[in-house]
C-alpha cells in the first residue's frame, strides 16, 4: 500500500532546479520534487513548499529546511517564471513568495483548501506584516499607503485600481519614496 501511494505522490511531482541560501551565507545548488498541477508539470504547486522544503543536493544528498533554516530558496523553470522564497523574521513559521522589496514589500503566502491551491498578499512595513485578503481589503491596504496622499485617494476614491493591482501599487508607492 505505501508503494502505491509513493508512487502517486511522485507521479504528480516535477523536479525543478535552484538554490538554497543557508543562515550562513552557504548557497546549495539543488534539485526540488514538487508538487504540479495535473495538466501541466511545470505549473508548481507553491503550497507544497511554504511550511519545509526538501532538496536534493547536486552531491546525492537529501536534504530538509524549515523557514528558520533558510534565508531564501529559488526555483528555477516553472511555467511563468523563476521563484524566490524568502525566510522573514517577522514569522518564521512559513516561506514567503517575494514579489517586491522596499519600503513596502509584498509577498504571497499559499494553502491548500478541498485540493485547490490558494495564495493571499501579505505587506511587510515597517518591520509588520499585513495580509491583504477578505472583507476590508481596500480600507487595510489603504492605510499602509496613507503616507502618500495621491495614490491613496486614486485606491480609496476611483475605480482606477482594482483589488488585484497590488503589485502594481506597491511598485508605485515604493518608486514615489525612493529618494
Amino acid at each position: 500500500m505505501s508503494t502505491i501511494l509513493l508512487f502517486t505522490l511522485f507521479a504528480q511531482a516535477q523536479k525543478f532546479d535552484g538554490y538554497v541560501v543557508t543562515n550562513t551565507n552557504d548557497t546549495i545548488h539543488c534539485k526540488y520534487y514538487i508538487g504540479t498541477h495535473s495538466s501541466d508539470e511545470k505549473i508548481p504547486y507553491p503550497s507544497t513548499v511554504c511550511k519545509k522544503v526538501k532538496i536534493l543536493t547536486n552531491k546525492g544528498e537529501e536534504m530538509a529546511f524549515k523557514p528558520s533554516q533558510l534565508k531564501s530558496f529559488f526555483i528555477k523553470g516553472t511555467k511563468d517564471c523563476d521563484l524566490k522564497f524568502v525566510s522573514l523574521k517577522e514569522d518564521d513559521d512559513q516561506f514567503y513568495h517575494e514579489l517586491i522589496t522596499g519600503k513596502l514589500s509584498l509577498y504571497k503566502i499559499y494553502f491548500t483548501s478541498y485540493g485547490n491551491e490558494f495564495s493571499n498578499g501579505v505587506i511587510l512595513k515597517d518591520e509588520k506584516l499585513y495580509k491583504i485578503a477578505g472583507f476590508g481589503t481596500r480600507k487595510k491596504f489603504g492605510e499602509l499607503i496613507k503616507d502618500y496622499p495621491e495614490l491613496y485617494n486614486k485606491w480609496m476614491n476611483s475605480e482606477d485600481y482594482k483589488l488585484n493591482q497590488f503589485q502594481e501599487l506597491v511598485s508605485l508607492y515604493n518608486e514615489h519614496f525612493k529618494n
